[in-house]
């Protein structure tokens, strides 16, 4: 079976993307639907606009999901940037020299670790971009960079994590370039890691942080994924929705669930702790 691998967008978008990702042996789910993304084995953060001071929710709702299950993650470009600022790095706002007026650049790299057994050494690759890693987030470890020091890889330390800054997706398959690195077998590697048996998404349930504050952006995310996450349980597609202030031995529903999973006897009455929390169970108990 295919690996299913997650893109947000709409039909119509990231054509190269889907391409690359069926070549390399996956089954890319392009939606807008983020519950279809509790399904999928990995998930691809493309290319895009800018990021601005903070991530955008669905960028840090996607991320957290599937870095708290431990799902393999790809970000390419803007997706590598949103990855650094989503644990804890920062971004250069506007860089020379990595970007022409049309097509992309391509320029040489040094790459190392993963990258360097996927690409070799010193691999050339594509470059279209203005943002930039300025730090490097925590537990994240260099892999690539340019001839200029600009950061073109990292790892995460010990999740399956990876970043980008150029386009693997341009430079494979149908789009492979006489003029650069094939970047197929750095495909195949993601694909690979998302078909592990260990790390497929046969969760039964997932535990949710949204944020704890009553008001501001927290709030508003927690309420609106709460709302959300009723209305698929209304329709059959969850078992149960908790909240995390109600998931005490008071409730019923937690008390079924303890006894099916007996390992969430740690997070049980801890109304405060749990404000910003939602258990969420995919299957019957």
């Amino acid at each position: 079976m295919k690996p299913k691998i997650y893109l947000y967008g709409t039909s119509g978008q990231y054509g190269n993307y889907l391409a690359a990702l069926t070549e390399a042996g996956a089954e890319p789910v392009l939606s807008r639907d983020l519950f279809r993304a509790c399904g999928c084995d990995g998930l691809l953060l493309p290319g895009g606009g800018d990021i601005g001071v903070t991530l955008e929710a669905t960028d840090s709702f996607l991320i957290r999901s599937f870095a708290d299950s431990g799902r393999p993650i790809l970000g390419i470009c803007r997706g590598m940037q949103a990855l650094n600022v989503f644990f804890g790095g920062t971004l250069h706002a506007r860089i020379p020299g990595h970007q022409q007026v049309q097509g992309d650049l391509i320029h040489p790299t040094r790459a190392r670790g993963l990258l360097s057994q996927l690409l070799g050494p010193a691999p050339l690759v594509n470059s279209n971009h203005h943002q930039a890693v300025r730090v490097l987030g925590e537990e994240l470890c260099l892999l690539q960079q340019a001839a200029d020091g600009t950061i073109e890889g990292f790892c995460h330390e010990t999740l399956p994590i990876l970043g980008v800054q150029w386009h693997p997706e341009r430079q494979s398959g149908a789009r492979l370039r006489a003029d650069a690195v094939d970047a197929g077998p750095l495909l195949r590697y993601f694909v690979g890691q998302c078909s592990c048996k260990s790390r497929h998404m046969n969760t039964p349930l997932l535990k949710l942080i949204h944020g704890y504050g009553s008001s501001g952006k927290g709030g508003r995310i927690r309420t609106a994924s709460r709302k959300y996450l009723l209305a698929q349980q209304e329709k059959g597609r969850i078992a149960a929705v908790v909240p995390g202030e109600r998931f005490t031995i008071f409730d019923e529903t937690t008390r079924r669930a303890l006894q099916q999973y007996p390992h969430l006897r740690q997070d049980r009455d801890l109304e405060r702790e749990n404000m910003g929390v939602t258990f969420v169970f995919m299957r019957r108990f």
